[in-house]
């Protein structure tokens, strides 16, 4: 059915300057010209007032607006140099859907029941067609006659439950930044509905001077050009893909490692006498990391001698000294690549420790030396819009991988109604790539054993063979698919 529109300007816009202009960072330009996606799931009360739902979120957001104004405003190029930034003017909205799905959707209950499959949450059901039907920005420039919107946003009234559906630009903001502006969002929509006072955010959550840099000389750039081996300036548009290309049908599905089975698995990746410590997220990883390689060598046929890497992400707002606020808006993930490992390696047998402490020493690269010097390498290409990263997921033999175990959704997104019961990328259309989500076993009914959800993006063919993988079944199950 047809979505009602609301147009949220931020609170105080009377007030606001004729046009604003927002600097984009130097590690923005490292993040690919898509939105983040994010639908988040609450529990409704039987016979809830959606009007004051709606009043409540909507009061909300505009507070909030004015607190992260960027937000409102629009993406815009030089077609010179790739360098972007945000306009926004003094009347500049939001657009705030609300649609009614109680009749077409599945239920709370029912989505409750199957753990939340991340394939139901279609994004063009759940966000609003500006960010699922409109072509993307250019990098070539030839599209900067509207601006790119950076966020919108919609509410889905499901039966006994809600949808939020959310998209903000990634040069704009990576998760946690999303995080931070959501968990503002929750506390003060609640405000609107309990009667107490908005939430105001540290003036440093909009500074995100301390991710760019000057621009080095030749000398200095040339030092630094090895250290990224991560990203690649790729010097122009990449090849379009061959005439007789087909995209492959997908898997998108949930998989579940039980509290019990991640405890005696970074057991055993910890087997290994004199290894330094790993985490829990190291051990999923590496057996993922492993696993999935499998899965590929039937469709793919690589020489098992070839080299493979991981790819993933780390927030570094806490790398850096003094940290950056939790709520600080813009793009502060670095990208771990673990070291270049041989397919067959990669697979030989009783390797989870080695492969574990390759993960868990790609994290110990981030350090404050790294997160500073890459704005500076970043600043010193000639044209930013070709950075890309330096991997081959896709189809490919690498793997990459994002974390959202360290975002509020579960502690800190309640709008006046209850914390949040699930988070989804909607139905992500990537290939050879994984999500690792924080674990629900607060807010999960009878959570015996609950553990961490991961939601793992493959060519289907593969993804068929992984859920008959011996060695990934003994620590985990897909789920709700």
């Amino acid at each position: 059915m047809s979505a009602k529109e609301l147009r949220i300007r931020p609170a105080g816009w009377e007030s606001a300057p004729a046009e604003e202009d927002f600097a984009l960072s130097d590690m923005d330009h490292t993040m690919p010209k898509i939105y983040v996606q994010i639908v988040e799931v609450f529990q409704l009360a039987p016979h809830v007032e959606k009007a004051k739902v709606v009043d409540s979120m909507a009061k909300g957001l505009e507070f909030t607006l004015s607190q992260f104004p960027i937000l409102a405003g629009g993406l815009k190029m030089d077609a010179d140099n790739g360098r972007l930034w945000v306009t926004k003017r003094k009347d500049s909205e939001v657009s705030l859907f609300v649609q009614d799905l109680e009749e077409t959707f599945p239920s709370f209950e029912e989505l409750d029941r199957t753990d939340f499959p991340a394939a139901t949450f279609k994004g063009h059901r759940l966000l609003p067609k500006a960010v699922t039907e409109k072509q993307l920005f250019s990098p070539l420039g030839d599209n900067q006659e509207d601006d790119l919107l950076i966020s919108t946003f919609q509410i889905n009234f499901i039966k006994g439950g809600l949808v939020l559906g959310v998209a903000i630009h990634h040069n704009c903001s990576d998760g946690p930044g999303c995080d931070g502006f959501l968990t503002t969002w929750a506390q003060n929509s609640a405000a609107v509905a309990n009667g107490t006072s908005f939430q105001v955010v540290p003036k440093e959550t909009m500074d995100r001077s301390r991710l760019s840099a000057k621009k080095p000389d030749a000398a200095r750039w040339k030092e630094l050009d090895h250290k990224f081996p991560v990203l690649k300036d790729g010097g122009g548009p990449p090849p379009p893909p061959p005439a007789d290309f087909k995209m492959p049908e997908l898997a998108i599905r949930m998989w579940h490692f039980p509290k019990s089975k991640t405890e005696e698995l970074k057991s055993r990746a910890m087997t290994k006498t004199g290894d330094s410590w790993i985490s829990t997220y190291d051990a999923i990883m590496s057996i993922l990391w492993k696993s999935i390689t499998r899965s590929k060598l039937e469709l793919l046929h690589p020489d098992l001698g070839k080299e493979v890497i991981l790819v993933h992400a780390l927030n570094t707002r806490k790398v850096l000294d003094p940290p950056l606020p939790e709520t600080m808006m813009g793009n502060a993930v670095a990208l771990p690549r673990t070291e270049p490992i041989k397919i067959s390696e990669l697979l030989a047998e009783d390797n989870l420790p080695s492969i574990a402490q390759r993960v868990r020493n790609s994290i110990k690269t981030i350090t404050p030396q790294y997160v500073a010097e890459l704005p500076e390498w970043i600043a010193g290409l000639n044209d930013r819009r070709w950075i890309n990263i330096n991997m081959s997921s896709f189809l490919g033999m690498d793997l990459a991988g994002t974390s959202w175990q360290g975002m509020n959704v579960y502690q800190k997104h309640d709008f006046g109604f209850g914390v949040a019961r699930a988070i989804r990328f909607p139905d992500p259309q990537f290939e050879g790539y994984v999500f690792v989500y924080p674990s629900r076993a607060g807010v999960k009914a009878n959570a015996v054993d609950e553990g961490i959800e991961v939601c793992v993006c493959l060519e289907r063919g593969c993804h068929d063979r992984l859920m008959k993988d011996e060695e990934l079944l003994r620590y985990a199950q897909p789920r709700g698919n």
